[in-house]
């Protein structure tokens, strides 16, 4: 067992290492959690500069063929769960977040801006980024990889390559009326119906036809490419 505790981030962690007639396996099981995500992702090794804040807690049980020091992320297997709390991403730049090429988040607000650009001028700020993942041989699964903030909610479901480095993920979008009055002008209009109006409107009436309103915020976009060139693409609505 292996426990390890700095500023930046604490860690617990086991592991297995086993050798049959039919070969070496290698088992790993780690929690770890810290105060600020991009403190947090530097050790290990990654880049965060562009998320301020964010409480992080990680989990992982992997397991891979061979000896613990033939790990590579093409054969690796097992799940994982990530939670950060109280955060912003800030700063969008491709390049700059190699984390988030697993969270498939480093430039989707780059690309919703040009959609919901009063959401997103100062960066996208989160309440909430948490999801499961299954990992098949260097290949991260989710289907609840969920961003909650007070400007939209960010539901990503797909696969990203550990090793390749890539995305095969669709994200669906649902920007939040209250903290967007533009947005809610537009929808609601006329021009000079007014804040508090607005704020009315989107609190009491809104409320009562959710299903409604999902339908006609929510946009759809494909994510693929590289993690370095994300590819995002808005999916044409079917209605």
């Amino acid at each position: 067992m292996l426990t390890s505790e700095t500023e930046d981030a604490r860690i617990n962690a086991t592991g297995r290492w086993a050798a049959t007639n039919e070969g070496q396996t290698s088992a790993f099981e780690f929690v770890a959690a810290g105060d600020s995500a991009s403190n947090f992702l530097r050790q290990f090794g990654y880049q965060g500069t562009n998320i301020k804040g964010g409480k992080t807690n990680f989990s992982a049980k992997i397991n891979w063929p061979g000896s613990p020091s033939s790990l590579k992320f093409e054969n690796l297997n097992g799940t994982m769960q990530v939670a950060l709390t109280d955060g912003r991403i800030k700063n969008i730049d491709p390049g700059s977040g190699r984390i988030f090429g697993l969270l498939g988040l480093q430039s989707l607000p780059r690309r919703l801006s040009l959609d919901f650009n009063d959401l997103f001028k100062k960066g996208f700020a989160f309440d909430s980024i948490a999801g499961d993942f299954e990992i098949t041989q260097g290949y991260a699964y989710t289907e609840n990889l969920i961003t909650i903030g007070p400007s939209a909610q960010i539901a990503i479901k797909g696969t990203t390559g550990l090793a390749s480095h890539d995305y095969d993920q669709v994200a669906t979008v649902t920007p939040s009326l209250s903290g967007s009055i533009p947005v809610a002008s537009a929808l609601l209009g006329p021009v000079g119906i007014g804040a508090g109006a607005i704020y009315y409107l989107s609190g009491k009436i809104f409320k009562s036809i959710p299903e409604k309103i999902d339908k006609l915020l929510t946009q759809e976009y494909s994510i693929t490419g590289t993690w370095d060139v994300p590819l995002i693409t808005k999916i044409k609505s079917k209605k």
